[in-house]
Parts: C-alpha cells; structure tokens; sequence
C-alpha cells in the first residue's frame, strides 16, 4: 500500500490511500497548497498491508525502515514570488 498524509492538529492525517502502482506507474495523488506562511509537510508510506490510522502516525514517527514499512518525509518549501 501506499499512503501519503500530511499533519494536522490531531497528528498525521491520511490524505490518500492506495495499491502499490505497477512499476512506472505515478501515484494517483494531488496536492494543492495552501496560502498560509510555512513549509508543506508530507509522508509517504509504503507498507505491505493496510496501516490503521494509529499505525500510520507511528511508522511516521519512526525512523526504521524494513521490508514491512518504509516512511519518506517530505518537505516542500514555499517561497513568495518577487522575493
């Protein structure tokens, strides 16, 4: 499975959820910033089976990787144009 959340005020929130792509394939996922002042912040799991939301925030959490679990944090910075 792949999942990508992003935190929020309760922790890390799922934002989508699906099948490991075939090889070559891009993930079926979207982002779409928001205006407010701050880097954006993802996770994107990888997992052999389904992670329940308890789970998911503690593979996030986490900094091992093995053949059940792999977690890839992202940063994206946002910049001002003209700046």
């Amino acid at each position: 499975m792949v999942a990508v959340a992003s935190p929020g005020p309760a922790g890390w929130r799922r934002l989508s959820e699906t099948p490991c792509p075939t090889s070559g394939a891009a993930l079926p996922f979207t982002l779409v910033v928001d205006d407010q002042p701050g880097d954006e912040q993802l996770a994107v799991v990888l997992s052999q089976d389904r992670l329940d939301d308890a789970l998911l925030s503690t593979a996030i959490g986490g900094t091992e990787r093995d053949a059940e679990v792999w977690v890839v944090k992202l940063v994206l910075p946002k910049t001002v144009p003209g700046q």
